[in-house]
């Protein structure tokens, strides 16, 4: 017993760790129904019964018959509601059948969604998976706002549909959002058309509006469209915030880190090819550890409350999903801003090389230089999102090798020193 406890002792903290995270969601699972303070749990909820009560409903399949005057929190591989929901439902999983109604909002990530003919969900409704059906006589009382590869949708929407419909489409919208500092607008201001072959039925709708990139000045003019000249000051003054934004994260970065920041042009001039598989990589787990995070603070927060520690659970939100955020902006920023910043340093280097090297003496002249190319080819339609892509991707991987091998080289210096 006594070595069991020397060998637990010696764990690292992230196995520590991991392990509280199983003990406290296993016992959201374990625990009886109505073991935490407003917060029942259950696999199914019969067609005769009421709760009366915040519901977690776990297992394979869980089904709601019944009646929940309360939130629903599920997960599992499909979820049917044919009952009546009287709050919100949120719900992580496979499959998502509603048929009933629900009072409040739903949220819904999963890999498809269905709401049958008799289905009225009160408020809005947002989903993010592969796909979403509302049958003729599904009722969504405000918003749908969606993300997903395919959609059918013939039911009736309150008010706006906002949609992005398929993977091209997914595409184009994070290129938009890498290459918004190019507008200073927000990422996404959506007006309604029909998606067409995507979905059917009046609430059918889809990004579409007008655009307000750059690009659109080039675009107009190559149509003989006039421009009016509030546009073109518009667009000059929209390159000038992103070129002052950039600059002031690239230079306060390259004050503050300056081994990071130039060990990141270094690795991108030396090795591009591993800057952008491994950029690839932090663009995508990014976002999937996010929401990987995000389920597992909800899951130790459930763990917490089924164990009648209702102020702890609060609490560990609280400070859990501020940790989070606070990361995540971060990620944001380096994925934005930084990533950019980073090429244009190198590729305003590359230039002055050859042309005026006693510029490079001041390295802000050099990206200043590779921020205004950067910001040129972003006003061309369609192309400037793939290079905002692209840069993003090079500048993320660049940053990840430098930081590997800052870290590299501390532990050759930690070993010296003892």
């Amino acid at each position: 017993m006594k070595q069991e406890m020397i060998r637990i002792l010696k764990w690292k903290p992230g196995r520590i760790i991991g392990a509280a995270v199983v003990v406290l969601i296993a016992a959201a699972f374990v625990a009886g129904p109505a073991a935490g303070q407003g917060l029942s749990i259950a696999s199914t909820v019969r067609a005769d019964e009421v709760i009366d009560n915040d519901l977690l409903l776990t297992g394979f399949e869980g089904v709601i018959d019944g009646t929940v005057i309360g939130n629903v929190f599920a997960t599992g591989k499909e979820v049917t509601v044919n009952g009546d929901i009287e709050g919100s439902l949120f719900v992580v999983g496979d499959k998502l059948t509603v048929n009933g109604n629900v009072a409040g909002g739903t949220y819904a990530i999963g890999v498809s969604l269905e709401q049958g003919s008799s289905s009225v969900i009160g408020l809005n409704l947002y989903f993010l998976g592969i796909n979403l059906r509302t049958e003729s006589g599904a009722v969504i009382g405000r918003d749908l706002t969606m993300v997903a590869l395919s959609a059918n949708l013939a039911g009736e929407v309150g008010r706006d549909t906002r949609a992005v419909v398929g993977l091209l489409e997914f595409i184009r919208l994070i290129g938009e959002g890498l290459s918004q500092g190019v507008r200073g607008k927000p990422i996404v201001e959506l007006a309604p058309t029909n998606l067409g072959a995507a979905a059917s039925g009046t609430g059918a709708q889809i990004l579409g509006r007008p655009s307000l990139l750059p690009g659109s000045l080039i675009a107009r003019t190559s149509s003989l469209q006039a421009v009016s000249t509030d546009e073109v000051v518009e667009i000059l003054v929209n390159c000038i915030r992103a070129l002052v934004s950039f600059l002031l994260v690239g230079l306060m970065v390259l004050w503050l880190k300056p081994k990071m920041f130039n060990g990141a042009t270094a690795e991108l001039r030396q090795r591009p090819l591993a800057s952008a598989g491994y950029g690839a990589l932090v663009f995508v787990n990014g976002f999937l550890l996010t929401l990987l995070l995000g389920a597992v603070i909800v899951g130790v927060g459930l763990g917490l409350r089924a164990l009648t520690l209702t102020s702890l659970a609060w609490g560990f939100w609280a400070v859990a999903f501020s940790s989070l955020g606070l990361i995540f902006s971060l990620f944001l920023v380096s994925l934005v801003w930084l990533s950019k910043a980073i090429v244009a340093a190198l590729a305003g280097i590359l230039i002055l090389e050859r042309v005026y090297p006693r510029a490079l003496e001041y390295r802000a002249s050099a990206m200043t230089l590779g921020l205004l190319i950067y910001l040129l080819l972003c006003l061309i339609p369609v192309v400037g999102w793939v290079i905002a892509l692209v840069v993003s991707v090079l500048g993320l991987g660049a940053m990840f090798l430098s930081i590997r091998q800052i870290k590299r080289d501390k532990k050759p210096a930690a070993k010296k020193k003892k």
